[in-house]
C-alpha cells in the first residue's frame, strides 16, 4: 500500500522539527552562572607575577588563569564560556607551571615574586590551601595580598 507523497512529506517535516525541538531543548548559550573575575596577586605589596592561579569552588567547575608581568589576572572557565568563575566559596592554590616542557622552572628568576618558595608552600595545594574567597556577582574584582592570608 502506497502512501500519498503529500501525506508523507508534511508529516515527515513535522517529525524532523519535532526532533529537533526535543534534542535542543536545555541547551544553548545559558550555560551555568558565571561571574567575569579579575584582579591582582601581591605579597607585600609586590606582584606575584607569572603564575597560574586556579579558583577551586564548593562545587562545580574551577577556573584558571596566569598572572601577567604585575599580577593581574583574568579567570577562564571553559572553552565555551571563556571567561569567569562560578559564584561562590572557593579556595584558591597559586602555581608555577612551565610556559614550555623543556624549560626549568628556577624560584630565583627576578621575574619571580622574592618569596616565591614560601608561596608555594603555603598555597600551592588547592585542598589546603589557607587562601579563600567569595566570588560575587556584585565584587568582580578580586584583588588579593597573600600576607593577609598567613
Amino acid at each position: 500500500m502506497r502512501t500519498s507523497s503529500k501525506w508523507s512529506s508534511t508529516h515527515g517535516r513535522a517529525a524532523c522539527w519535532i526532533a529537533v525541538v526535543i534534542c535542543t531543548a536545555g541547551c544553548g548559550p545559558k550555560g551555568p552562572d558565571v561571574v567575569e573575575v579579575r584582579g591582582r596577586i601581591t605579597k607585600g605589596g609586590r606582584p606575584v607575577s607569572h603564575v597560574v592561579v586556579q579558583f577551586y569552588p564548593e562545587q562545580g567547575r574551577p577556573s584558571a588563569a596566569r598572572t601577567d608581568g604585575d599580577g593581574n589576572y583574568e579567570l577562564e572557565f571553559s572553552e565555551d564560556i571563556p571567561k569567569g568563575a562560578m559564584p561562590g566559596k572557593h579556595n584558591v592554590s597559586i602555581q608555577i607551571v612551565q610556559e614550555r616542557i623543556d624549560e626549568p622552572i628556577n624560584l630565583k628568576d627576578p621575574k619571580y615574586h622574592p618569596e616565591m618558595a614560601q608561596i608555594l608552600k603555603n598555597f600551592g595545594d588547592w585542598s589546603n590551601t589557607k587562601l579563600q574567597v567569595e566570588v560575587r556577582h556584585e565584587q568582580p574584582v578580586i584583588d588579593i595580598e597573600l600576607d593577609n592570608f598567613l
